[in-house]
């Protein structure tokens, strides 16, 4: 499972078989969702991505999800290691 810890709550994913990630917020509010089945080490998930993005590349149809997407995603990913290293709040 993995945990993350925010700044207004906690995500909690795999930790419940029935509901994989549950969102509990700093003022008690909780939401949970079922989202089918996630990959784990002991057990890998075919998500489509890898099949979605080739057969772009092949086609030339425009990809599900353009590349701005995944910087935006890298540039959380390395404030997050920022904020770690510093201990501080990184935007």
């Amino acid at each position: 499972s993995t945990i993350i810890w925010c700044e207004n709550g906690v995500i909690k994913i795999g930790t419940n078989p029935n509901e994989q990630v549950i969102v509990e917020y700093r003022n008690g509010n909780v939401e949970r969702y079922s989202v089918g089945a996630i990959a784990t080490n002991e057990k890998q998930t075919k998500s489509g991505v890898i099949d979605a993005f080739v057969d772009a590349l092949v086609t030339g149809k425009p990809v599900a999800v353009p590349g701005i997407e995944g910087l935006r995603s890298l540039r959380v990913i390395l404030a997050a290691l920022e904020s770690e290293k510093t201990k501080s709040f990184v935007k």
